[in-house]
């Protein structure tokens, strides 16, 4: 509920630090995956609710040992060794991938090396690859900086645009938070909860990254912004290639996400809110979510 309302509810630029709620729901997750308390944990017991149900859950099945309790346990840890292990096979598939388009600088690739030498002094890989994808950045081991085939209809500041917003995702090290939710996704395979918090991080990295962009870029234009974010949504409106899980895209396919950005780029309203008060907010938001989360003993 909080999430909603900073990204879809206020005005912003509340979204700054949005990333310390997304880190905290994870350790949360996390937790409560430990069936230990520690010692400063205070329970809360039910006798009218839990005690009648867990009697359902460790009834025995006829006569058999077997436990309805077992069986979804075994259900649940199958599913969550396939799903780890599925997630392993598409990462390395796309890191084989993205290394057979890597390219090296020449005068063909001369602009686009430019443009990502102008904000990543680091090297990173750079690949081109041949279909109408979203620019994105990829690889928490190997960084990949990605960019279509029609990469030439990209003005030099378009091409800054893009890499000082992607780059920015590499050095907030935000591929490794959205590697941890994929690794949480697979464990709490069943949860609603867990998919609704991936697709709201992957919309708070981009209007993170628009506020970044917002404040830093040199005479930035929200309306020659705004204009890019949609010349990219058409261009890639027909790509059949979904990457989202793996990667952080320039745009994403999702209309929401797409009026959300655009209302917050054209938006032109005053920061009533510094940005050391909204971390003291989020901070105190995942402090208070924390105590409330129900603890089992």
């Amino acid at each position: 509920g909080y999430l909603y309302i900073i990204l879809y509810r206020l005005n912003h630029p509340f979204i700054y630090g949005t990333k310390i709620i997304f880190v905290g729901m994870t350790i949360i997750f996390l937790r409560i995956c430990i069936p230990v308390n520690f010692p400063f944990t205070y329970t809360i017991y039910s006798t009218k609710l839990l005690l009648p149900v867990a009697k359902i859950f460790y009834m025995s099945i006829g006569s058999s040992s077997y436990r309805l309790f077992d069986i979804l346990i075994l259900r649940w840890l199958v599913i969550a060794v396939l799903k780890s292990g599925k997630l392993c096979i598409r990462i390395i598939h796309l890191n084989k991938y993205l290394s057979a388009y890597t390219i090296t600088e020449g005068n063909q690739y001369s602009k686009l090396f430019a443009s990502v030498k102008k904000y990543c002094p680091k090297s990173i890989r750079i690949a081109v690859i041949p279909h109408n994808v979203s620019p994105a950045f990829s690889g928490v081991l190997y960084p990949t900086i990605i960019f279509p085939g029609y990469f030439d209809c990209f003005s030099l500041e378009e091409l800054d645009y893009i890499c000082m917003h992607e780059i920015n995702h590499y050095k907030n090290h935000d591929l490794w938070v959205k590697m941890l939710l994929e690794i949480i996704s697979c464990i709490h395979w069943w949860n609603p909860l867990v998919y609704l918090m991936k697709r709201d991080y992957a919309l708070a990295l981009e209007l993170t990254n628009d506020y970044f962009l917002k404040k830093n870029f040199p005479n930035y234009n929200s309306i020659y912004y705004a204009e890019l974010i949609l010349k990219v949504a058409k261009l890639t409106e027909s790509s059949s290639l979904n990457w989202s899980n793996e990667l952080t895209s320039f745009v994403r396919k999702r209309n929401l996400d797409l009026d959300v950005r655009i209302s917050f780029i054209l938006k032109n309203s005053k920061e009533k809110v510094k940005e050391k008060t909204q971390l003291i907010i989020h901070f105190q938001c995942f402090i208070s979510c924390d105590c409330c989360t129900p603890q089992k003993r």
